[in-house]
């Protein structure tokens, strides 16, 4: 938007993060500002009060909000300095800033008052400033000529007036704002006030004057709330490329959600321990403005590490309890501490308070409170193992540390917590080896293994699993240890490290013996490992050797691995039918066994062969069943967002485009690591694409793909990660790089058993040659295709019947991609492949197949059937979500000149439901809901129990589908609409 006449740039907000690149998770606030911009222009002046704690990003989020072309800047802040505050600082600093500008010289010109805050732009000699014991009468000419000045740059249009740090204001500020609030009207300005909302004491006076203001009808509360994992996750993504997993995990820990905290943080050299030096002033100066006695009491909260009641607080110090609360309540006053309704319990109000405090303690000091707090926790019913584990291991007793160590592992185990669990085991093996206690190393390594296997991290477990093996013990557990460490293999992606490791198992079993449970279980991995990586006569074998070594042995869930690995033969033998029976069998053999692992498993595969019969609805359904017991049984992040993966699949090809992107946020939150966070970045990037975010959408595929390749994945992953990244290059305009990719592809498939699988990859092929051939109609090119398309049809000969349910779409698809290199295809062509692909429930490839069919009809002449056509695609693609099969609707419908203007849907039109015309989802229902309720993100997700991340998603949507720009507009329509 150009620039208007009068609009002044210099006076913009300093940009003082020198390293924050953009906000984050920020969205509804920063529309609440917008929304308030847009109303001043209209002339319905606002007053936003902003509030949240230091660091928490008030300032960036203005800045952010001050980018507007439209608004003229008035921006100051409050200044903290010794004694009486300087009077009007805000004000004055604003006008400054605004020095070029003819409306400032002239209003200062005609106001003495005004001209006493600027002395040297005073026309003569001027007054003194304007003091704290001006006059009444003064002050009001003053306040009035900053309301005229007001009115004046907002001629042009709006004003943002920024006043920050309210909390170190001095009362002339206080009141000028006061003034402001009450007199506007009409005046094109949004007044903002920022301020620290741990600094505003109850009672005080500063809190009066937020209530007073806060009851006008203009005044708009805004308070930003710290970040929550996923959004601060982002942030740092934004900071450090590439983040290392540690760096994110440690982060997320100490930040606790704070922007500020997140930058210093990162700033820190790798593996530093120690708070930066700018954040540990900052807190500090907090602290030992507190009594000693109140010191005393914050030492013990930072030596039990979280909130605690108070009397084990006053059990570490040795002081009565009611001396606890009075020294408490300073601390809690300044926000040091905060209090937690619940339970009773006092802890810090940030983390990084406790570890400034914990820092300061002597190594005496610490070393006694630890022994106290554990012999305090252990004199108390139930105390939590993994605190004694740690308080002992702080206070020099191993032995205790040792045996506390083992018992929280276990525990974490029973709440399915993995990750701690795995901490644990490994805590308690490296006090075992220090106390000489050998003989348990191999069990608690190996306990250590499976936990760290069952949390996601497989190469963890690999390393573990490993060291357990060099540990003495005997040869039934090594030979249990090596089964254990072909599934870690197989779960990392190391498919020929897997099956060495299981045939050294098999090799150590008695040949001469019956089959034993172990037996079975070591054919059924076997299979499971070749068969995941298109071995099916391999897998066949193992799977009839299992089989039989499970059913001898009555090893039913043996039985079930074996069942898994046959589903996956079937398919590779385009048997799809006993595909699904195979994993619907082995499910319920794991739902009836327990096995964690086995369930995972049997869910995943389930929903892959459910997807490549057509089944859609039904893998979505399966999918978020499944991703609902994992979490709930601790394995989200190993197994949970593959599964989610698989769903977001089937959603995103039926054209449930926003379920899908409520789902693969979650599984991306789930963090999964290495081969197994593939697929869902995979999922993310074809996403992205049809939302038409190709830069984002290249990103993940990219990240899939060398995941993939890094970690030795099986062929078949690594062909759809490839058929992803093609399309985004297509849909980029890239045909010549999509050619070559898809040439790549084939050519590393080339004689394996993936290949009668690369029909897809085939029609892409196809689809870069037609668009290479539409651009370019000279001879020469139409030569180069010719000997571009011959390896193509080569590689479609090989794989002309996979066997599986989309063959016939596939076939159809290629020939009239075929047609179009030739410029012959026509709408009958794209017809069949339209039909095909709808059939099978694909929406998305049957909206692209419309798309094509609306071209050539109009290519043959606009016509009734191809206006109406061209409509059909634009509508459908609107409706789904996906933006560049719409522009080349529009595009197709401008060169025909045909008018793709619909009126705006009705509720009358749709029965009895209001908003049917606006194809919500049943849960975006419910977030429009909560929106007409005012409710902020944060209360959504807490409202639904969803994640802040995945409400944001549904707002987005919601405000797409419904055509508004913001969450009061969407809460208006709502509200005309009867909802909420």
């Amino acid at each position: 938007m150009a620039a208007r006449t009068g609009r002044v740039h210099d006076g913009r907000v300093p940009d003082v993060s020198g390293t924050r690149t953009g906000l984050v998770g920020r969205d509804p606030s920063l529309a609440e500002l917008r929304s308030a911009a847009e109303r001043a222009e209209q002339g319905s002046p606002s007053v936003v009060l902003l509030s949240g704690e230091t660091g928490v990003g008030k300032t960036a989020l203005v800045r952010e909000a001050a980018r507007d072309e439209r608004l003229t800047l008035l921006y100051g802040g409050c200044i903290p300095v010794a004694g009486d505050p300087l009077p009007f600082a805000p004000l004055i600093q604003a006008l400054r800033r605004l020095g070029g500008a003819g409306a400032v010289r002239r209003q200062v010109e005609r106001s003495p008052d005004l001209a006493r805050l600027l002395p040297s732009w005073a026309p003569s000699e001027p007054a003194e400033v304007v003091e704290e014991t001006a006059t009444s009468s003064t002050k009001l000419a003053l306040f009035q000529a900053v309301l005229e000045l007001i009115e004046r740059l907002g001629a042009p249009g709006p004003v943002l007036f920024v006043v920050e740090d309210l909390h170190w204001a001095d009362r002339s500020t206080l009141d000028l704002l006061r003034y402001l609030a009450s007199s506007l009207t009409a005046e094109r300005v949004v007044l903002v006030a920022t301020y620290r909302a741990d600094e505003v004491a109850p009672g005080s006076s500063l809190a009066g004057w937020l209530a007073e203001l806060g009851r006008l009808p203009i005044t708009y509360r805004i308070a930003l709330e710290r970040l929550g994992p996923e959004e601060t996750t982002r942030l740092i993504g934004r900071l450090v490329a590439d983040p290392d997993p540690a760096l994110v995990r440690s982060t997320l820990a100490r930040s606790a959600g704070n922007p500020l905290f997140v930058e210093h943080l990162l700033r820190q050299p790798t593996g530093d321990k120690v708070l930066p030096t700018t954040l540990q002033e900052l807190l500090l100066a907090r602290v030992s403005a507190l009594a000693e006695d109140t010191q005393a009491m914050l030492r013990a909260v930072a030596v039990l590490a979280g909130p605690a009641r108070i009397e084990l607080i006053a059990e570490l110090i040795g002081a009565d309890p009611p001396d606890v609360e009075r020294w408490a309540r300073p601390a809690l006053e300044q926000h040091v501490l905060e209090a937690r309704a619940s339970d009773d319990a006092i802890g810090f109000a940030h983390p990084a308070f406790g570890e400034v405090v914990y820092a300061g303690l002597l190594g005496s000091e610490r070393t006694r409170l630890h022994r106290r707090a554990a012999e305090a926790l252990t004199a108390r019913p139930d105390p939590a193992p993994g605190e004694l584990a740690r308080h002992w291991l702080a206070a020099g007793d191993a032995p205790r540390a040792l045996t506390a160590s083992i018992a929280a592992g276990e525990a974490a185990e029973e709440m399915y917590a993995f990750a701690d669990a795995q901490a644990a085991f490994a805590r308690a093996a490296r006090l075992a080896h220090e106390l000489g206690e050998t003989a348990s190393l191999r069990t608690l390594l190996g306990r250590a293994a499976q936990a760290s296997y069952l949390a996601g991290d497989a190469e963890e477990a690999i390393r573990s699993a490993e060291a357990a093996l060099d540990e003495p013990g005997d040869a039934e557990s090594a030979r249990h240890l090596s089964d254990r460490l072909g599934a870690f293999h197989f779960v990392a992606g190391h498919g020929e490290q897997a099956e060495r490791c299981l045939l050294r198992a098999l090799d150590d079993l008695d040949d001469d013996g019956p089959p034993s449970t172990l037996t079975a279980r070591i054919y059924a991995r076997l299979a499971i490992a070749t068969s995941a990586w298109s071995r099916p006569d391999d897998a066949e074998r193992w799977c009839e050797l299992g089989l039989a070594a499970a059913q001898a042995t009555g090893a039913r869930r043996e039985e079930g691995l074996v069942r898994n690995a046959l589903g996956i033969v079937a398919t590779l033998r385009g048997d799809v039918p006993a595909a699904i029976e195979h994993e619907r069998a082995a499910l319920a053999i794991a739902r009836d066994t327990g096995g964690a692992d086995d369930l995972a498993l049997a869910y995943v595969n389930l929903t892959h062969v459910l997807g490549l019969a057509g089944n859609l609805g039904e893998v979505a359904e399966v999918g978020r069943e499944g991703g609902r017991l994992l979490t709930r049984i601790g394995l989200a992040s190993q197994f949970g967002s593959l599964l989610e993966a698989n769903a977001c699949e089937a959603l995103t090809s039926s054209g449930r485009l926003d379920e899908a992107e409520e789902l693969i946020a979650e599984a991306l939150a789930h963090e999964p690591r290495g081969i197994m966070g593939a697929p869902a970045l995979m999922q993310a990037g074809r996403l992205a694409a049809l939302r038409g975010r190709l830069d984002i959408a290249w990103d993940q595929c990219e990240r899939a793909r060398l995941t993939l390749e890094t970690e030795g994945a099986p062929d078949a992953w690594l062909r759809l990660v490839a058929e992803a990244a093609i399309e985004v290059e297509l849909w980029a305009g890239h045909p010549e790089a999509a050619y070559e990719l898809v040439v790549d592809q084939l050519n590393q498939l080339a004689g394996t058993d993936e290949e009668p699988f690369t029909g897809v990859l085939v029609a892409l092929a196809l689809r870069a040659l037609a668009d290479r051939s539409e651009r370019h109609r000279d001879a020469g090119t139409r030569r180069r295709i010719a000997e571009l398309r011959a390896p193509i049809d080569d590689a479609a000969s090989r794989c002309a019947a996979s066997g599986l349910p989309h063959d016939a779409a596939l076939r159809a698809w290629q020939a009239a991609e075929r047609a179009r290199i030739d410029h012959a295809a026509t709408a009958g062509d794209w017809v069949a492949v339209r039909e095909e692909w709808s059939a099978l429930g694909q929406v998305v490839a049957a909206t692209y197949a419309a798309w094509r069919e609306a071209e050539a009809r109009l290519d043959a002449g606009p016509d009734a059937d191809a206006i109406a056509a061209v409509r059909g695609v634009h509508a459908t693609a609107v409706r789904l979500g996906l933006p560049l099969l719409a522009d080349e609707a529009v595009r197709l419908a401008r060169w025909h000149r045909i008018d793709l203007v619909v009126p705006a849907p009705r509720a009358a039109d749709q029965g009895e439901d209001p908003l049917a015309a606006y194809h919500l989802t049943e849960r975006e229902r419910e977030v429009l809901a909560a929106l007409a309720e005012g409710r902020t993100n944060r209360e959504i997700a807490e409202a639904l129990f969803i994640s802040v991340k995945t409400a944001s998603v549904h707002v987005s949507n919601i405000l797409r589908k419904l055509d508004v720009s913001g969450r009061q507009e969407a809460a208006r329509v709502a509200h005309r609409l009867g909802v909420g």
